[in-house]
Formats: C-alpha cells, structure tokens, sequence
C-alpha cells in the first residue's frame, strides 16, 4: 500500500502511476477525498477526549451534565471515523504501486523491452517437445493421474523428474547464498547491493489485513480464502535481496 504521506504530497505523481496502469486517476482524488475525512474527524475526536478528561478531572453538576454531552457526542464521532477509516482503506487498497522512471510503459507483456540477450537461440532439424511432452513420454510427469485425484493443473513427478526438481532448488539455494556469486552477478547487473539473500521458509497461510497491505487480497474470488479463520493460502512468495534491482523491465 502507498505511504499515506507520499499521496498527501505527491498525488500527482500517484495519478501519473494510476493513469499508466490504464485505471482510473479519480481513485487519487477518491483516496485524498476520504484521507481528507479521516484527519478532520480525528481532530475532533482527539480534540473532545481531551476535553473529557479535563471534566472529569473536575467535579461540579455542571461538569456532569457537559461529561454525558461529551459522551453521546464521541459515541457518533467514533462511529462516524470507524467507518471513514473502512473507507480510506478501501480507497488506498485500489492505488497502484509506483514504477521506475525508467519502466517503459506499454499496454501488456507485448511491449516489454528485451534489456540484452546471450547466444542464438538452438535450432533442430525436428519438431522439439516441450517438457511436459518429454516428461509424459518418458514415464516421469503424469498429468493424467493427476487430474483424477486433484483436479486440472496438477501433475505426478517421478523418478529423474524428482531428483531434477531437488536438484534446481539446491542450485538455487547454493547460488542465492553465496556471497562471491551474487557479487559477481551484481555488478553485471549494474545493481547497488550484493547482499547474499536470506532463505525462510513462511508459513503458508497468511491473515487477510497482511494480503491486504501486500496488495495482493483482490481479486479474492481467485484467493484460497478461508473466512471462518481470516486466513489466506498463499500462492508465492516473493524473494528479497536488499534494494537489488530486476533485470527484466516490464511495462506497466
């Protein structure tokens, strides 16, 4: 979610984030409108639960009377904030995150830029087969027998197929860990921080307001949401490497 202060200071700057994302720049307006709710009405409630510890710290039947008129006017206040502050939530949840300056803006994966490339691309002489196709027939991928106890999209590795999976995720760990390495591709990369990463292992379920604050909640028809506990299954994780910067530039 966007630092409330960055939006107070610079909507501009959001707007021309929103409008590159092709959505809607009044969702800018929307947020300032409902932050611009949420402060004026915590300056009066702040304001009135100081004067009701002033009475109260100063007994008299007048003061009585003004600690009840206190009370019945915080009550709707508070209500009315509680729900501003729904409100404000909802309007910075549907902000986008800023970019680079130097992201090429394009309307899809089809106007991403290639950065460099290394080597030719291989040619055969024959039709090649995907890995799946080269799984399937040599005995190692099963996506039928898959599909039959859990549905499309899922597959049954075995053998080879294991020991190559295991095998990439140590190369991976090996590699991410290794300080001489990451320096190595670090300055290839033109990045500031070689900082080896930091393997964790998360939990796999994740409370909605955590989602939420990664903007990563809505759609929540395409979430495993299970509302009873307030949890969301997890469906990747992202991996940290300091203020690194990708390869890869995407348009927005």
């Amino acid at each position: 979610m966007i630092d409330i202060n960055l939006l107070r200071e610079k909507p501009e700057e959001i707007k021309k984030a929103v409008t590159a994302k092709q959505l809607d720049p009044t969702l800018v307006d929307k947020a300032l409108l409902t932050d611009k709710k949420w402060r004026e009405l915590s300056t009066q409630v702040e304001s009135l639960r100081k004067e009701r510890n002033v009475v109260s710290k100063n007994y008299s039947p007048d003061n009585i009377v003004k600690a009840k008129q206190i009370k019945e006017e915080l009550k709707k206040l508070e209500s009315q904030l509680s729900e501003v502050e729904k409100e404000n939530t909802l309007a910075m949840s549907a902000l986008p995150n800023l970019f680079s300056e130097d992201t090429p803006i394009g309307k899809d994966e089809s106007e991403n830029q290639v950065l460099r490339k290394w080597g030719e691309p291989t040619k055969f002489g024959f039709q090649p087969k995907n890995h799946m196709q080269l799984g399937v027939s040599l005995g190692i991928i099963d996506t039928d027998k898959a599909a039959k106890i859990s549905g499309s999209r899922f597959n049954f590795l075995f053998g080879d197929a294991v020991l190559l999976q295991f095998a990439l995720i140590q190369f991976v760990f090996e590699t991410l860990t290794n300080k001489a390495i990451i320096e190595e591709l670090s300055q290839k990369a033109g990045c500031f921080s070689a900082k080896p990463f930091t393997l964790v292992v998360p939990p796999v379920f994740v409370r909605s307001e955590v989602m939420k604050k990664m903007d990563r909640f809505d759609p929540i028809d395409e979430r495993y949401y299970l509302d009873k506990d307030d949890l969301v299954l997890v469906g990747s994780w992202c991996i940290w490497q300091g203020h690194n910067r990708y390869i890869q530039k995407t348009p927005v």
